[in-house]
């Protein structure tokens, strides 16, 4: 199975080309020579979109090979990517080229090496049948999302999925719609089913690796001047349904899922009909429950979005379990003096006992952070009233609590108590030598003195 010619060599080689200075320019050119209109952005979105299509493929060609095949184009593309740097570094020329090849490293060469191994593991987990067809493809997206860490969802852990998306799964289009949180590696698999999708001779979606018969040659493939998809259209899929898809082989996007979306992330209240639909289609849980996680969407409830809210909303109705497990994330991730901050303690109030027992677990976990900001929570809640246990979880809360974690939110929870116990506990905390700002020490300090004359309430 060949895709540009003899073991693939020349669709890897024509990788190579167009990704040295020489090569980009003459494609460039060609792109630019092809435009209506000239926009250097459009030109390199369509340049990026090429190279990375032909990466894919590549892979995809060596998959069909075998393990060792696939275990060797990967490595050549690794190293074309890492060295894309020094393989494109302009001698003296003409300044727009120089800036041309300066921007694409900036933002092109860094999302190719971003995405590549999400493209890399999926095709590799497909052709050894490992996709994951069972679950929901948005609940493993949404625990890859979960663990992302600062460089985005692990690609080993989202191999599956792009397996499954090969092999016809479709990821809520919500993903789309995120921002943050190198959330551009969910994303990609869109651009992965795109490039398999357009290739010449294949029926998409795949069936199994195992039971593939594909043609001995795919005339046509891509390779140096043959058809090929503009890729970088799927990663400017943001708040909006795309109609104008093109690719004959591709699923079609669902009117009622996108309107429903649509409402989700439009600033207006969310309609019944949003509601409705909800209920209808329980898996939406995973999607609106990755919307809380993401740090544009956070910045941006701030000045009046309202996807997190309407998310919220709808989990309540849904799952009041996975709304507080909501709830309880973004109050460790939003500025405490925020509106949505207070927007997210009244829900947590509201969603009694199920809420207070995420806020209870952690309050007494490790996440010492999370847990002074949760404590005022509990400390209003309704729980309190009636379960003396919660002064010991907020007293042992304080003496695990350091000023660097917002000890000083610990404190006033305690003064909402109203338990005089805490005043040794609290004017301990003032005799300790850890730095802390002149507002900490005054919350506290109020805390003793209204806890002292008995303004907090004292309970016996």
């Amino acid at each position: 199975m060949s895709l540009g010619g003899r073991d693939g060599e020349d669709l890897v080689a024509e990788v190579e080309r167009v990704t040295e200075f020489e090569g980009m320019v003459d494609l460039c050119r060609d792109l630019r020579d092809a435009m209506t209109f000239y926009d250097r952005e459009v030109l390199l979105a369509t340049f990026t979109g090429i190279v990375e299509g032909m990466m894919i493929s590549a892979l995809f060609e060596a998959g069909g090979r075998g393990p060792a095949a696939l275990a060797a184009v990967r490595q050549r593309l690794e190293g074309i990517v890492r060295s894309l740097p020094k393989r494109l570094a302009p001698p003296p020329g003409p300044l727009d080229v120089e800036s041309l090849v300066h921007r694409f490293l900036d933002v092109g060469a860094r999302g190719l090496a971003f995405n590549f191994p999400v493209y890399a593991h999926a095709i590799e987990d497909y052709f050894a049948g490992r996709e994951d067809m069972e679950g929901p493809i948005d609940r493993r997206l949404l625990e890859a999302w979960r663990e992302a860490g600062r460089d985005g969802p692990d690609p080993a852990l989202l191999g599956p999925a792009g397996a499954a998306v090969l092999r016809g799964a479709r990821p809520s289009s919500a993903w789309l719609r995120l921002e943050g949180r190198g959330v551009e590696r969910i994303q990609a698999l869109w651009t992965l089913r795109d490039a398999i999708a357009s290739l010449p001779g294949i029926a998409f979606p795949l069936g199994p690796a195992r039971e593939a018969r594909p043609p001995a040659r795919w005339e046509g493939a891509v390779a140096a001047g043959a058809r090929v998809v503009d890729l970088s259209t799927a990663r400017r899929r943001r708040r909006a349904a795309f109609p104008d898809e093109s690719a004959p082989d591709q699923v079609p996007l669902d009117d009622a899922e996108e309107e429903f979306w649509d409402a989700v992330f439009d600033e207006g209240p969310l309609p019944d009909e949003a509601v409705a639909y909800a209920q209808r289609h329980p898996e939406v849980r995973w999607p609106l429950l990755a919307i809380p996680l993401d740090e544009g969407l956070q910045e941006a409830a701030e000045d009046g979005d309202a996807a997190i809210v309407h998310a919220v909303e709808l989990l309540e109705g849904l799952v009041p379990e996975a709304a507080a497990e909501a709830l309880v994330t973004l109050a460790g991730a939003l500025d405490p003096d925020g509106s949505l901050f207070a927007y997210v303690v009244d829900r947590l109030l509201a969603l009694e006992p199920a809420a207070m027992d995420r806020v209870v677990g952690v309050i007494a976990g490790d996440d010492l952070r999370t847990a002074a900001r949760l404590a005022p929570v509990l400390a209003a809640s309704r729980r309190a009233r009636r379960d003396m246990r919660v002064f010991d979880l907020l007293a042992d809360l304080l003496r695990r609590t350091g000023w660097a974690d917002g000890k000083e939110r610990v404190a006033a929870a305690l003064e909402a108590y109203g338990d005089a116990r805490a005043v040794p506990l609290l004017e301990s905390a003032l005799a300790t030598a850890e730095p802390r700002s002149l507002y900490q020490e005054a919350v506290v300090r109020r805390a003793v003195d209204r806890l002292t004359r008995g303004r907090g309430g004292h309970r016996p």
